[in-house]
C-alpha cells in the first residue's frame, strides 16, 4: 500500500520537481491534503464502524478514532443494532431515521448532527449495553495525512485521481506567481518550458482532471 511520503514523492515527480528545489516538502503534502478533500466532494471516504453503546445515551460521535473532532461532513447511510454476543454477531434489527418518519422530529428516527449520530428514546430502550453494539454505514471526509509512514488505504483510481489534482494545483501556483514559475524553470526538467507552453500544460491537466472526475462520479454512482 502506498504511504504519505510515497505518495508526496510521486507528485513531485508529476511535477517535474523531484528534489523538491521549488515545491518543499510541506507544500506537496498540503497540496495532497487538499486533492484528497476535493476527491471527497466526488467520492467520499466509505466507513461501516461498531459503536459501543453506553447506558441512558443518545448521542455519540462518529469515526472518533479517525477524526479528533466530530466532522460535519459525515453522512450515514444504514443503522442497525447487533447481538454481539453470538460468534458471528447476530442481526436484531434496522434502526428507522428520522427522514423516513411521518413527521419531522427527532422522535422519529435516528439522524446525524456535525458528525453525531442521535437515536430515539424508543430505540435506546432496546439496546442491551452488556451484549448488543450499534453498526453503522456511512461516507465521510478522507482524514488529513500527517505522518509519511501513513499509509492512504485507498484504492488506484482515486490516489491516481489525487495526483492529477496535485498537479493542477502546482501549475496553478506556476501561473499567478512569476517569481516561483522563475525558480521552477531552473530545474533540468523545466528549464525549456515557456509561459506559453505553461498555460498550455495546466488547461491540458484540468482537462484530464474533468476526465477524471467524471470517471470517480461514475465509479462511485455504481450500484
Amino acid at each position: 500500500m502506498t504511504t504519505y511520503a510515497q505518495l508526496k514523492a510521486a507528485i513531485s515527480d508529476d511535477i517535474n520537481d523531484p528534489s523538491n528545489l521549488v515545491f518543499i516538502d510541506a507544500i506537496v503534502g498540503d497540496m495532497a491534503n487538499e486533492a484528497f478533500v476535493e476527491v471527497g466532494y466526488i467520492v467520499p471516504r466509505e466507513f461501516q464502524e461498531n459503536i459501543t453503546p453506553l447506558a441512558d445515551t443518545l448521542a455519540y460521535d462518529l469515526q472518533q478514532s479517525v477524526f479528533d473532532d466530530p466532522v460535519q461532513a459525515i453522512r450515514v447511510r444504514q443503522v442497525e443494532l447487533w447481538d454481539a454476543s453470538e460468534t458471528p454477531d447476530q442481526f436484531l434489527r434496522m434502526f428507522v431515521p428520522r427522514s423516513t418518519g411521518y413527521a419531522s422530529t427527532s422522535a422519529a428516527g435516528w439522524d446525524v448532527w456535525n458528525g453525531v449520530l442521535a437515536i430515539t428514546n424508543n430505540q435506546e430502550s432496546i439496546i442491551d449495553v452488556t451484549k448488543h453494539i450499534i453498526r453503522v454505514w456511512g461516507y465521510s471526509p478522507y482524514p488529513p495525512l500527517t505522518s509519511d509512514a501513513q499509509v492512504l488505504g485507498v484504492s488506484n483510481e482515486i490516489e491516481k485521481a489525487v495526483r492529477i489534482y496535485c498537479r493542477v494545483l502546482a501549475l496553478r501556483r506556476l501561473v499567478n506567481q512569476r517569481d516561483l514559475f522563475t525558480q521552477w524553470q531552473t530545474t533540468a526538467s523545466a528549464s525549456d518550458v515557456s509561459p506559453a507552453s505553461l498555460m498550455s500544460a495546466l488547461g491540458q491537466a484540468e482537462d484530464e482532471w474533468r476526465r477524471r472526475a467524471r470517471r470517480l462520479q461514475t465509479l462511485f454512482e455504481a450500484p
